[in-house]
């Protein structure tokens, strides 16, 4: 290139050549100069050609530097499906638009910058007043805005804005224009509200199924919990933020300390948690619940999270313990007929024999002591008076006289019992009065 600029230089008087280009510096590195090259080959002290050089390699670095930045804005903008504008509030003529601006709007960048009553025609009637509104709110009182609307039918397919709108002003306040952006969130809302429609239908999902969801962050020790959690445990989900300890304390006294030592060998055995407990709630309702977990691990085996449901399973309980006392007192009334049924042992044997049955079919065998009186005789194990609590009979009637009663005595006033304890007895009873 040097060169062809000499040659052509060089077969003019007076000609002048500017051009730029690369040197290598002694350094090994390499400068960007601007030359200007002059044919003074006539002039009598001169003789020759002038080469004025200059180094510009600052200002190519910073060029490129722009060059660079320019098009890393625009990928983002690409990406972001975000444009730039500016735009003169006086004339409404529009200053500048960025390069996905034209393609937001698909208008040809060839057509150049629209003037606001151009643009505002690609907005969707309903939304125009709204937006020009903010565009003039902006111009006077200078505080930006931001505002969303919708763009008209000249496009293809219906899209949603989000446009940013400051006011900038230049050379101490001479002039001012406003500038801002434009974001395509088409996407962005279809996907908030397919969110929001999942997490209606799980919270659904999980009230049908009485199913709470949890996750205990072991570095906060807070506990995120999904609405139905909250209902469960009886807590508000609009109170303050919950530590594992607020749910600690809503297990029941006798499965508490049980349950906290599972959760914990769990995490440190970096295994899953399956277990049922009781809760009890502010107002004192009882519940059963199954709780399942398992805890997420950093790199080093220290524990991030542990996430868990909880299923309220208070009716399956209640049913199981129902179908159980059903089968025990079957189970004892079978026993007590076959032991009746031609039974030829001593009165005595007999009656003993009933009790041990009908202790055996208590809620607490361990608790209960059964006794039977019948004309006042008593049958059944001895225990001593101040150890009596809640007491459960029925009377045995014979030809329609009280003749004794099936007795059933719990060491503890607390303790809780259930109908089909009562029905038990009335049964017995009935059967030993025959």
């Amino acid at each position: 290139m040097e060169a062809a600029i000499i040659r052509k230089v060089w077969a003019k008087f007076g000609e002048t050549v500017d051009a730029e280009f690369r040197m290598m510096h002694r350094d090994g590195s390499f400068l960007w100069v601007e030359c200007s090259f002059r044919n003074c080959l006539e002039e009598p002290d001169i003789g020759g050609i002038v080469v004025n050089f200059h180094d510009v390699t600052e200002r190519k670095n910073a060029n490129e530097l722009v060059r660079k930045s320019r098009e890393n804005l625009e990928l983002a903008q690409y990406m972001a499906r975000l444009g730039s504008w500016e735009l003169d509030p006086q004339s409404g003529e529009g200053l500048s638009w960025s390069k996905e601006m034209f393609a937001l709007f698909g208008r040809d960048p060839a057509q150049g910058v629209p003037a606001f009553s151009e643009f505002i025609r690609f907005v969707q009637p309903d939304d125009r007043q709204a937006l020009l509104a903010a565009y003039k709110r902006v111009a006077a009182t200078e505080i930006g805005e931001t505002v969303e609307y919708r763009s008209s039918a000249a496009l293809s397919g219906e899209h949603l804005y989000l446009s940013t709108i400051n006011a900038i002003k230049e050379n101490g306040g001479m002039r001012k224009f406003l500038a801002g952006t434009v974001q395509d969130i088409t996407e962005v809302r279809k996907a908030e509200r397919l969110v929001s429609e999942s997490e209606k239908s799980l919270k659904y999902a999980q009230q049908l199924s009485k199913i709470g969801s949890w996750e205990h962050d072991h570095q906060t020790n807070i506990m995120k919990c999904s609405d139905e959690t909250f209902r469960i445990f009886g807590l508000d989900p609009a109170g303050p933020s919950s530590v594992y300890e607020t749910f600690l304390e809503r297990i029941h006294p006798e499965d508490r300390a049980a349950v906290d030592r599972a959760y914990r060998a769990s995490i440190e055995n970096h295994g899953p948690l399956d277990i049922m407990h009781r809760i009890t709630t502010e107002d004192g309702t009882l519940k059963h619940v199954q709780e399942r977990c398992e805890t997420i691990y950093d790199g080093e085996g220290k524990p991030l999270r542990s996430m868990g449901t909880v299923q309220d399973i208070t009716e399956r309980r209640k049913m199981e313990l129902e179908i159980g006392e059903r089968v025990k007192e079957l189970t004892c009334l079978s026993q007590v007929g076959r032991i009746l049924e031609g039974y030829v042992a001593p009165e005595a044997s007999l009656f003993e024999s009933v009790a041990e049955k009908l202790g055996k079919a208590m809620r607490f065998p361990e608790l209960a002591v059964p006794r039977i009186e019948l004309d006042g005789r008593t049958y059944g194990p001895s225990f001593a008076e101040e150890t009596k609590g809640k007491c459960l009979f029925s009377s045995i009637e014979i030809d329609g006289k009280a003749r004794g009663r099936v007795m059933v005595f719990y060491a503890r006033d607390n303790i809780s019992t259930i109908p089909e304890e009562q029905e038990l007895l009335d049964n017995l009873a009935r059967t030993l009065g025959l």
